[in-house]
């Protein structure tokens, strides 16, 4: 469920106006795909009857997992887009 989340976030931070600051995009794009994806899974835990320390705990560690995620993926669509230089740990890959 991971993959599928980070790609649906960077596909969108790839696609916004640039205009828009990128904190705001990221956590704004963090949230709108943690929220449904919380309550699902709030609704599945309870109806299996764990306890709600489960899903508390569940929650904020996946809300703290797609932030961090969505700031690394915004860090490297921004050095991408402003090219690579020859310092760039990415060209040592090359």
């Amino acid at each position: 469920m991971t993959i599928p989340l980070g790609v649906a976030i960077m596909a969108y931070l790839a696609s916004r106006p640039k205009c828009t600051a990128i904190p705001r995009a990221v956590l704004a794009a963090s949230l709108v795909l943690w929220v449904p994806g919380t309550v699902g899974m709030a609704a599945w835990t309870w109806q299996e009857s764990l306890p709600a320390r489960i899903i508390a705990l569940d929650s904020s560690v996946d809300l703290v997992a797609v932030i961090v995620a969505s700031f690394v993926g915004s860090w490297s669509l921004r050095a991408h887009a402003m090219g690579a230089t020859d310092d760039h740990p990415a060209n040592a890959l090359q």
